[in-house]
């Protein structure tokens, strides 16, 4: 009851005044409904009490709840730690959205393992195109190369391409990916910043009109973001087939679990590996393990059947060479020769002769430089369980060298394939403008076509 309270009063409010807690509760109040707030209230604390009424003689349970008046409704932000110490510098930065909550900003004291990548990239926004193209003008490649062989040749271009990004194509470290959302533009950033400047100000002043001005401005924030984000889906989706880079690096962007690999199961000693090189070791033992090795040691020989003309050889011209370099994706990362595709593609016009006398002297010889038999390889997850290393399939990363010269070996089959009626009419799949769709329609025409002429 009241006198029981009372006897404890004096160390309660010491208690409070020491410790100014937001929220403070006590059991066992004895109450009754005759025992008015205000004798048991404190100041800067609202009192909220369930008594208890089904007790013997009113002896017994109760609640007494004393939260601070500085708390308004639904706002109750709390930074929880095990450590007060490690959170300095606790700030508000206004309302997010609609909610009624504060942002609450804040350090956290610790140690950081920094996530800068000690990885080198080419800057060509920087590099010295004059002094490149100086070097490859003065180059003579048809003098150069004549005296070599299908490998030295490839050496030597390997070089001079080597000379020219040591020299004249600064470095600098691989950037970190940015936060800031894919659709974020200026327009909304401003928005924002005015936003939290209009909060600070209303938190100096603690004026109605300045927090009506507030809503009005959080709203037109609300309606931007949802109209940046909008144009910015539109717009990816309309250049799907131009950028399709864009649009599924803005899908990975959405995904909340990341593909890193960060253990795998060691299939012999059946334990977890999380070890970066024991983790390549891993997936390329597998991948390795699956690899077809054909036997090359009793090749039969093909004997022509048919009298038509036969494709001997590939021409590797100037212009053909130029063309395929021009159509160079510059955004691709480059093979296990380092050699560029943004270097390929801007200085096209010097670098189509001696590719074209490369590419020649490959297809005379037959040979395939070791470069070009290398590749770089990444693992993709299918489906399964993660640690299993045969749940990945490899991606190569090849040579772009080697793939423009197997572009224009690949065209001129497909020239001589069409031009002789080697390839049927009926063949739908590695066909240019052909696919697994026009195969199935030409079948079903053939289905319908058929029950139409046995409906008659």
């Amino acid at each position: 009851m009241l006198e029981v309270f009372v006897k404890i009063l004096c160390e309660f409010t010491v208690l409070l005044e020491d410790l100014k807690p937001d929220v403070f509760g006590i059991t066992e109040s004895w109450l009754r409904e005759d025992i008015d707030s205000a004798e048991v209230s404190h100041p800067g604390y609202v009192v909220y009490r369930q008594d208890r009424r089904d007790t013997h003689n009113g002896v017994g349970g109760g609640v007494l709840l004393y939260v601070r008046d500085d708390i308004g409704d639904n706002i109750l932000d709390l930074v929880l730690s095990s450590n007060p110490s490690n959170v300095v510098d606790l700030t508000g930065l206004g309302k997010l959205g609609t909610s009624d909550h504060d942002i609450l900003a804040f350090d956290v004291v610790c140690k950081v393992v920094s996530s800068i990548s000690k990885e080198k990239v080419p800057d060509f926004s920087r590099s010295d195109t004059e002094a490149i193209e100086t070097l490859l003008k003065g180059t003579d490649w048809i003098n150069l190369f004549s005296d070599m062989s299908a490998s030295q040749s490839w050496i030597c271009f390997a070089d001079k391409l080597k000379v020219i990004m040591e020299n004249h194509v600064p470095w600098k470290n691989r950037r970190r990916k940015s936060s800031m959302p894919h659709w974020m533009n200026k327009k909304v950033r401003c928005a924002i910043r005015q936003k939290r400047r209009m909060w600070k100000l209303f938190r100096r002043t603690k004026s109605e009109s300045l927090l009506a001005k507030f809503k009005i401005h959080q709203l037109k924030v609300e309606c931007l973001v949802s109209d940046a984000k909008l144009n910015f889906e539109k717009s990816i989706a309309l250049k799907i087939k131009d950028n399709p880079k864009a649009f599924f690096s803005y899908v990975r962007s959405k995904q909340k679990v990341k593909d890193a690999i960060v253990s795998l199961r060691a299939p012999q000693a059946d334990k977890i590996v999380t070890d970066s090189q024991d983790l390549a070791d891993l997936l390329n033992d597998y991948f390795v393990s699956v690899f077809t090795r054909e036997d090359t040691s009793s090749i039969p020989d093909f004997q022509g059947g048919s009298d038509r003309p036969k494709l001997d050889t590939v021409l590797f011209s100037d212009d053909v060479v130029l063309k395929e370099l021009l159509r160079l994706n510059v955004s691709k990362a480059s093979g296990p020769d380092a050699i560029h595709p943004y270097l390929l593609k801007t200085f096209a016009h010097y670098f189509c002769v001696p590719l074209s006398l490369i590419f020649s002297k490959f297809m005379d010889e037959g040979y395939v430089p070791r470069d070009w038999r290398c590749a770089n390889i990444t693992p993709i997850f299918k489906k399964g369980d993660k640690t299993k290393p045969c749940n990945y399939r490899p991606v190569s990363l090849t040579s772009v060298v080697c793939k423009v010269m197997e572009s224009i070996v690949k065209k001129s089959l497909v020239c001589h394939f069409s031009s002789q009626s080697l390839i049927r009419e009926s063949q739908h799949g590695f066909c240019q403008k052909r696919s697994c769709l026009t195969n199935i329609l030409e079948f079903m025409e053939d289905v319908t076509s058929s029950l139409n002429r046995q409906s008659l």
